[in-house]
């Protein structure tokens, strides 16, 4: 699904080229995520809504199922300012990844971290 990625509204279009992809990958045996979500804001106000907005997400992924919520943490640098002006998001991607809070939620949601891929 779509849905926590895009919202509830998928375009048409989209929702279209999704579903040939979806087909695609069960005729070749591809297991895909039930959902793939993430923070779609350019530009977050604060870490406190940076981390409330995945904190819902995780209330929102479905049971017993495997998902995938993916982020770009990066540590603030002077390459990172140069490279993304809006980088303060990244940067608290990355805190957001040791925030107690956050680990703590993820134990009670029952979700298994994953480093890399």
């Amino acid at each position: 699904s779509l849905e926590l990625y895009v919202g509830e509204h998928v375009p048409p279009a989209l929702a279209s080229v999704h579903a040939e992809a979806v087909v695609a990958a069960d005729l070749l045996g591809v297991a895909l995520p039930a959902q793939v979500a993430s923070n779609q804001q350019a530009v977050v106000g604060s870490y406190a809504e940076l981390r409330r907005s995945y904190l819902d997400l995780l209330d929102r992924l479905p049971e017993d199922a495997v998902s995938e919520i993916f982020l770009h943490p990066a540590p603030e640098t002077p390459a990172l300012r140069a490279l993304d002006p809006n980088g303060q998001k990244r940067v608290w991607e990355l805190e957001l990844l040791r925030d107690p809070v956050w680990r703590r939620e993820l134990t009670r949601h029952g979700v298994e971290l994953v480093p890399h891929w």
